[in-house]
């Protein structure tokens, strides 16, 4: 069985809390979930990670820019975007995700930029974008 890709962009599209209860139907029961600061195994804990997204910030929306089906990977592109008191926080990235027999998702890489992420928040951004620039390499325009 292959995976449905057009379920797996619909549920992330409106994930919500309310479409967290069907988390059995996208991931496999020991799926591994992995992004810049999480890296966990099976339903139970990938839901806490989505669980605390929306408990820590407010109307949390993957928008899916494209999906490319590679052998035996899908790559989903996204733009995530939420709310952080009253900052609107945004950025880019992409997730590889490989599924089992069944069509579920056993893996799912999420690469993305932490710093990116960082360089937005009201109390570290400024020091984040500080290193950045300075390590950023000068071009001449």
């Amino acid at each position: 069985m292959t995976m449905n890709i057009q379920q797996v962009v619909e549920w992330y599209s409106s994930l919500s809390p309310d479409t967290l209860s069907q988390i059995s139907t996208i991931y496999h029961e020991g799926a591994h979930f992995k992004d810049p600061f999480n890296d966990v195994r099976g339903h139970k804990a990938i839901k806490a990670i989505f669980s605390h997204m929306f408990a820590t910030t407010i109307d949390p929306r993957f928008s899916i820019t494209r999906t490319e089906q590679c052998q035996d990977s899908l790559w989903i592109c996204w733009d995530f975007s939420f709310s952080l008191k009253s900052k609107q926080v945004s950025f880019e990235g992409s997730s590889r995700i490989t599924y089992g027999e069944d069509g579920r998702i056993i893996t799912h890489i999420d690469y993305w930029d932490g710093s990116e992420l960082m360089a937005q928040l009201p109390t570290i951004g400024p020091a984040v974008s500080w290193v950045r620039n300075k390590l950023a390499s000068k071009q001449e325009k």
